[in-house]
């Protein structure tokens, strides 16, 4: 007992140590943010005491506040770096599925984020918490920025942007818009995204131990709740319903969000069906691996979803074995 929890606050150490060495070489953000991530992952799933691991939490946020100046941005380098690892160590701790971990880690990031935009909304209006005096005049000078960094008073620049029917400074003010509609997709969806990684990258070194790891699952076999597609549809409608109002916006990143895990369920029908298929495994492992980073082209990741949408709505998985029995 003693052994593992030196060994689980050494990994939490660890993980500390990765996040800061990121300020020191930005170019190795993706690599420290999973090693740290992973650090916490093992660090609460060692842990026979999680107070202990709730006290070097609050040491890093003290420490972070101290370093930074500013209890948002320690709460920000927490989440990212720490509490994704914490919250999905809790999941695999409890022998929770795919499913039920990464949701933990979803709803705790749900929670942290908001606690952080209003910390932050605190400290930047001095306690008034009068958001639209911190916001407005963040969200101009970065709309200012981005015109001057366009030039978007500059002839030849017009010149490109009106074959669209557009200015350069329209264009960039719909750009500009649509982009800050989207800050909370793009946070779920790097959130989603570490943690997945994490999830199988832990589910790999285990493995290679003694823990069981029958309850993680599969990647082939994921699958979600019929109710889940309605929702889908129904954050769809709704938004086409209420356009680019605050609740447009809200249905938009609901449906955004959706999407992340429609395209995730139709990876996972692909690798399903190349298994099916008896696919070589490192033929196997190649084709879903291009396919995921393809996700990474615009337009590519939606095509997939669609293929999770019509899996979910059909349930091919089944009508397979069924015609194998």
């Amino acid at each position: 007992m003693v052994k593992n929890q030196i060994l689980s606050v050494g990994l939490l150490i660890a993980a500390v140590l990765f996040a800061v060495g990121s300020f020191f070489v930005p170019l190795a953000l993706p690599i420290s943010l999973l090693a740290s991530c992973l650090c916490c992952t093992f660090s609460v799933m060692l842990s026979p005491s999680l107070p202990i691991i709730g006290v070097g939490v609050l040491l890093a946020f003290t420490g972070g506040w101290l370093a930074l100046g500013s209890a948002s941005a320690s709460m920000v380098f927490l989440i990212f770096f720490l509490s994704i690892g914490i919250s999905l160590g809790i999941g695999l701790r409890n022998k929770n599925k795919f499913n039920d971990a990464i949701g933990v880690v979803v709803l705790s990031a749900v929670v942290l984020g908001t606690l952080t935009f209003f910390v932050y909304i605190g400290e930047a209006s001095g306690g008034t918490f009068d958001v639209e005096s911190v916001l407005k005049p963040l969200f101009d000078e970065t709309e200012l920025a981005l015109k001057s960094f366009f030039a978007v008073n500059d002839p030849a620049v017009n010149e490109i942007f009106s074959q669209y029917g557009l200015s350069a400074e329209q264009y960039i003010e719909t750009f500009f818009r649509s982009g800050i509609m989207l800050i909370p997709t793009f946070y779920i969806g790097v959130i989603l995204l570490v943690a997945v990684v994490c999830f199988w990258v832990t589910k790999s070194i285990m493995l290679r131990t003694e823990e069981p790891v029958s309850f993680m699952g599969s990647f082939d076999d994921f699958s979600i709740s019929r109710t889940f597609l309605w929702v889908y549809f129904a954050c769809y409608l709704l938004y086409f319903i209420t356009g680019d109002s605050v609740l447009g916006i809200v249905f938009s990143n609901f449906y955004n969000t959706i999407t992340f895990v429609f395209t995730y369920s139709g990876l996972s029908l692909i690798s399903y069906l190349l298994g099916y298929k008896n696919v070589p495994k490192g033929v196997k492992k190649l084709l879903v691996g291009i396919a995921i980073f393809a996700c990474l082209i615009p337009g590519f990741s939606n095509l997939i979803s669609i293929v999770g949408v019509l899996d979910n709505f059909v349930d091919i998985r089944r009508i397979l074995a069924s015609r194998d029995v």
